[in-house]
């Protein structure tokens, strides 16, 4: 819908076509993102907490997989973070300009849901899963 906005839009809310590229980015960096933290931090990660449960020092790999991971995934989540601030800037809180289509007003009300689902997954991973993560 971002896309639809900024190609209807853009003439008149220049800040559209911004927010389009930026959603994009974000989109494109978060499936990569996912994928590595399913395919590979948290398998990792449960391997990691088997061993430890079980009394075994976990492997090697899968402690330096996990560290690799945590570094990775951290800076990432730095990276989307800056980029959602920017969205929020540039649409001015996700404010509706009073000239606009339903579309519109609907696609700034489901990129807030969407950066406060996003803050909620931070803040799980970086201040209480990344921590524990840390520790094996």
């Amino acid at each position: 819908m971002v896309r639809k906005i900024a190609g209807v839009n853009g003439a008149h809310h220049p800040e559209v076509i911004r927010i389009a590229a930026i959603f994009d980015k974000i989109a494109t960096d978060m499936t990569a993102h996912l994928k590595e933290e399913e395919e590979v931090f948290f398998p990792a990660l449960k391997r990691a907490d088997s061993a430890r449960i079980a009394g075994i020092t976990p492997d090697d790999k899968d402690r330096e997989t996990i560290r690799a991971s945590l570094l990775r995934l951290h800076r990432e989540h730095e990276e989307i973070g800056d980029a959602i601030h920017e969205m929020r800037h540039l649409s001015k809180e996700y404010a509706i300009p009073g000239d606009v289509c339903n579309t519109f007003m609907l696609t700034y009300q489901k990129l807030k849901e969407f950066e406060d689902d996003l803050h909620k997954h931070v803040h799980l991973e970086n201040n209480i899963l990344f921590p524990k993560a840390s520790q094996l």
